[in-house]
């Protein structure tokens, strides 16, 4: 019989309106074939749909339901509290993550990263690529997230710079996180919690990328990259994210290529306030010229007016 102590993998999986992709999300994780015993830890948070049905039928039919420990809260807590609370009831040495409109594909993902983390102590992250599905067009991209995953260490400001580490490919060493990493995603300035918990890791260890595609992530209307429709709060809402970040983790990260994302984001401001006609657009012009003059000139000798 399994016991908390024989756990070595805790999966963790928060779900919100994830009805139509629930059951596929638990059932790939259910699948994988490991040396080791896995739990996988689901906090559905109060979701006004049929998945908490989905679940449970789950439960009662897969022969591997005694892996999961499943978590309905009567009332919405929010994505990052229901984070928060599914880490915390994390036992395992180490903790992967698969968010309930996501999916893994394949069955040796946490053998190979659990191999992976035992074999190398000075590292105490490992990701890999994915398959992005486009949900409106019901399609399978056979792109990755970005280009190409090496099989090679990534550094910290790599991980920063360009959104390389798909949610559902994370595994970590329980251990590198703690009370101040809960602290940070309580902050209303955090915008994107799995860019805080890569870099919050990576104080402790190393990171690594696996080029293999070993899960597939959505993107439908539900999903997180696809919200923030109104565009003046979504600049403002990015500004705040990369200020807090070097908040959290220090200067270093205000690199030449996130001065140049500053001076886009400050223009952009600019742009759309000069078509509300609203005067705060010269304050964010003179910000744009501040983080970096060459993206201010170039983007100036656009056409500045209300198309």
């Amino acid at each position: 019989m399994t016991t908390i102590n024989d756990i070595q993998v805790s999966v963790v999986m928060i779900t919100y309106g994830h009805d139509k992709f629930i059951k596929q999300a638990v059932e790939s994780i259910l699948e994988q074939e490991c040396t080791f015993n896995f739990e996988l830890i689901i906090g559905n948070d109060d979701s006004h749909d049929n998945k908490d049905i989905n679940i449970k039928e789950i439960l009662n039919s897969n022969p591997l339901a005694n892996k999961v420990k499943y978590f309905n809260h009567e009332k919405n807590i929010g994505f990052m509290e229901n984070h928060i609370f599914v880490l915390q009831k994390a036992k395992g040495k180490y903790i992967a993550i698969c968010e309930g409109d996501d999916y893994w594909t394949d069955r040796k993902k946490l053998q190979k990263q659990f191999d992976f983390l035992e074999q190398n102590h000075d590292f105490s992250l490992v990701f890999h690529d994915c398959n992005m599905f486009y949900q409106d067009k019901n399609e399978l991209g056979s792109n990755g997230i970005v280009e190409n995953i090496d099989n090679r260490e990534y550094s910290r400001l790599e991980i920063f710079e360009t959104w390389i580490i798909p949610t559902g490919s994370v595994f970590f060493r329980t251990n590198s996180i703690n009370e101040k990493l809960y602290q940070i995603y309580r902050d209303k300035r955090a915008l994107f919690g799995d860019t805080y918990t890569n870099l919050f890791i990576s104080k402790s260890g190393k990171i690594f990328g696996l080029k293999d595609k070993m899960s597939v992530y959505r993107i439908h209307q539900g999903g997180l990259t696809s919200s923030h429709k109104n565009e003046i709060e979504k600049q403002k809402k990015f500004i705040i994210h990369w200020k807090f970040i070097i908040e959290c983790f220090g200067n270093s990260f205000l690199s030449k290529k996130i001065k140049e994302r500053f001076s886009e984001a400050y223009f952009n401001l600019a742009r759309l306030s000069f078509v509300k006609k609203d005067i705060v657009f010269l304050k964010y012009m003179l910000l744009s010229l501040k983080y970096n003059k060459n993206v201010f000139l170039k983007l100036s000798r656009k056409k500045f007016n209300k198309n």
